[in-house]
């Protein structure tokens, strides 16, 4: 009996887990978990150009897509970095599937010293708590802001966060699959953006997963109001098996100017393993303001 009994709860545990791999509000809801060839941390990541601000965007894949819980490998590649601003792309707050976790707030917990930060959500409901993107910053802005983005009939909800400094403003995001969502998004975006911190005269920079490859409708349509500050010739998705570079540090053209020293797609670290950490490699710049 109290084998049966057993087999009974393992039959529901498992079919409770199945239950959550896909929820109905449109997330990608599906931890992978299937590590690939374990590969070696490798050599260490770039140090960062004398008096340069290094700037990071990095598709965390809510730190679980290769490995359960891949926090540690994940600030481990941060702190190596040495960066002074994260934009964070798929994060959860205190939903189901990641155990309930403020992701942002524990991930910034392990960074090493104090970092402020802000979540901006794309589903404000989701597995009993919400998911979306986030910005962490080793200083504290002077300004945050948020913003939903419409979704264009492509699946989910997508999010903006912000934070303002005394002399630039930041933003990321994670934009749609499809060429009229990205585009309708990035409107969005550079409206909001221009109206409540264009004729501030500082640099204001974008960066995230835009979904978005060279040949895709989006890079011309971008390119009207904003300029590619990252690398692009080198993919950034998947660490799998390299398909394209979807992750961008943008500038929008207001006038404003920056200098940028030297950007990276960052393929290995000495701290940890990136190709297991997510299925993006993070990117950077290392800019000065003019």
């Amino acid at each position: 009996m109290r084998k049966f009994l057993t087999l009974v709860a393992a039959i529901a545990i498992s079919a409770t887990i199945i239950a959550c791999g896909k929820s109905n509000n449109g997330a990608e809801d599906k931890p992978l978990h299937n590590t690939p060839n374990e590969e070696p941390a490798g050599k260490e990541i770039t140090k960062k150009a004398n008096g340069s601000i290094r700037i990071m965007s990095y598709n965390v894949g809510v730190f679980n897509k290769y490995i359960k819980d891949g926090y540690e490998d994940v600030a481990n590649i941060i702190k190596e970095a040495d960066a002074d601003v994260m934009l964070f792309q798929e994060l959860d707050s205190c939903a189901t599937r990641t155990g309930g976790v403020y992701q942002l707030k524990h991930i910034c917990s392990m960074l090493g010293k104090e970092w402020d930060y802000h979540f901006g959500a794309g589903l404000l409901s989701f597995q009993g708590g919400k998911y979306g993107v986030g910005i962490a910053a080793d200083k504290t802005p002077k300004s945050k802001a948020a913003k939903n983005l419409n979704n264009y009939n492509d699946g989910e909800r997508r999010g903006l966060a912000v934070m303002e400094f005394e002399d630039y403003v930041v933003a990321s995001t994670h934009l749609g699959l499809k060429d009229e969502a990205q585009i309708n998004q990035l409107a969005e975006i550079t409206a909001f953006l221009t109206e409540k911190y264009g004729a501030s005269g500082k640099p204001i920079l974008l960066g995230g997963d835009l979904n978005a490859a060279s040949g895709f409708a989006l890079i011309p349509e971008l390119k009207k109001n904003w300029t590619i500050l990252s690398t692009t010739a080198t993919a950034t998705y998947s660490t799998e098996k390299d398909k394209y570079c979807i992750d961008y540090i943008l500038l929008l053209n207001n006038g404003a100017k920056v200098e940028v020293l030297n950007s990276e797609v960052v393929r290995e670290a000495k701290s940890a393993n990136v190709k297991t950490a997510s299925d993006h490699y993070p990117i950077f710049i290392d800019m000065k303001i003019k």
